[in-house]
């Protein structure tokens, strides 16, 4: 796990998202040194320079702080909608849930991943392909070939511009 600062650790305390614990695992830093961080020297929490005092003096989030924490928490929103739509998905198979309620997870998941990418810099859809003639009629024809394509095409259509 990737060494992060303990400015990283602070913001993910500071907004209620994680236990000592995890905020140790998170960011690499030892669990009791968390604790002491959080909690002070004498860990009752009333020491001003702990993190539990200044988190009961201090209610708003800064974008700096976002900003800290936010990678660490798109990552940890996704594994967890990952999980929530595979155990739908199981349920479906099992008749415990419906295909509306499958639908509903995976687009959870779908809208956390574009956030993901998003905040990466990447590509979030493909809005189009530019397929040259040769292209699309060898695309068609190789898909002709492979039976198990053979009714999605039949009626497949495609434009060819001449540039």
């Amino acid at each position: 796990m990737m060494k992060m600062s303990k400015e990283v650790a602070k913001s993910l305390f500071m907004h209620n998202q994680f236990s000592p614990e995890k905020i140790s695992y998170n960011t690499g830093i030892p669990v009791e040194t968390v604790r002491k961080l959080i909690y002070g020297d004498d860990g009752s929490g009333l020491d001003p320079e702990c993190w539990l005092y200044e988190r009961m003096h201090t209610p708003l989030i800064t974008e700096e702080q976002y900003e800290a924490i936010a990678p660490v928490l798109i990552s940890h929103t996704k594994a967890n909608a990952l999980r929530i739509a595979s155990k739908v998905m199981e349920n479906v198979d099992e008749d415990e849930a419906t295909l509306t309620d499958a639908s509903l997870a995976v687009d959870i998941l779908t809208k956390i991943d574009k956030i993901d990418r998003l905040d990466k810099g990447k590509a979030t859809s493909i809005t189009g392909v530019e397929l040259d003639r040769m292209d699309a009629k060898d695309v068609v024809g190789e898909r002709r070939r492979r039976s198990d394509y053979i009714d999605d095409i039949e009626d497949v259509e495609y434009e060819v511009r001449e540039d």
